[in-house]
C-alpha cells in the first residue's frame, strides 16, 4: 500500500526551509526519502525618507521621498495613477526614489508596488500641484502707468485673480 500526505506549513511561518525525512515502516523494506519545503516571505515596501503626500505649486521641486523594498522583492514601480510631468521614480539598489520638478497642475494619486518575489506589497501617495496664480488687468492698460501730483487722485487700477489664490499682496505703494 502506498501512503500519501499533504504538507501544510505553519501559519505565520516566514522565510525558512523545512526538511523532512519520510521513512517506510515494516514489514516492507525500510526506504526513506528527503523532502524540503522553502517558504518565501511576503515582499515588503516601506517609506523610508520624506513624505509621500505633498502640496506644492507648479514649477516647484517636490521634496524627494524614498521607498525601500525587501523580503524577496526585486524592484518597485508606479502601478496605478501617475506622477506629474517632470517628477520621476528612479529605482537603484533596493530603493525607489521619487523626485523632480512638477511641471503641470493637478492632483496625482499613485500606488507604488513591489515587483518580483512571490507576492506584492503596495503603498500609496498623492501629489497636489497647484497652478500658478494669474493676475489679469481689468482696467485700461493706461492705468498701470500714471503720473499724479500730491493729493491728486489717480484712476483706479483693477485686477482679477485666477486659480484661487489664498491672498494677494500689493507692495510699493506710496504712504
Amino acid at each position: 500500500n502506498a501512503l500519501a500526505g499533504t504538507f501544510v506549513p505553519t501559519i505565520g511561518a516566514t522565510s525558512s526551509t523545512f526538511t523532512y525525512t519520510l521513512l517506510g515502516t515494516a514489514p516492507c523494506v525500510n526506504d526513506s526519502s528527503l523532502a524540503s519545503v522553502t517558504i518565501l516571505p511576503t515582499a515588503s515596501i516601506s517609506l523610508t525618507s520624506g513624505v509621500s503626500t505633498q502640496t506644492l505649486c507648479v514649477n516647484d521641486n517636490i521634496t524627494p521621498f524614498s521607498y525601500t523594498i525587501g523580503n524577496g522583492a526585486l524592484g518597485a514601480s508606479i502601478t496605478s495613477g501617475s506622477l506629474p510631468l517632470g517628477v520621476n521614480p528612479i529605482f537603484t539598489a533596493g530603493v525607489l526614489t521619487i523626485s523632480g520638478t512638477a511641471l503641470e497642475p493637478g492632483t496625482f494619486n499613485f500606488v507604488v508596488t513591489t515587483t518580483g518575489g512571490c507576492s506584492f506589497s503596495s503603498l500609496s501617495g498623492v501629489l497636489v500641484v497647484r497652478p500658478e496664480v494669474e493676475l489679469i488687468l481689468t482696467s485700461s492698460t493706461s492705468t498701470t502707468f500714471q503720473s499724479a501730483c500730491i493729493n491728486e487722485l489717480i484712476d483706479p487700477i483693477t485686477y482679477r485673480t485666477e486659480n484661487n489664490p489664498t491672498s494677494v499682496t500689493v507692495t510699493g505703494l506710496p504712504t
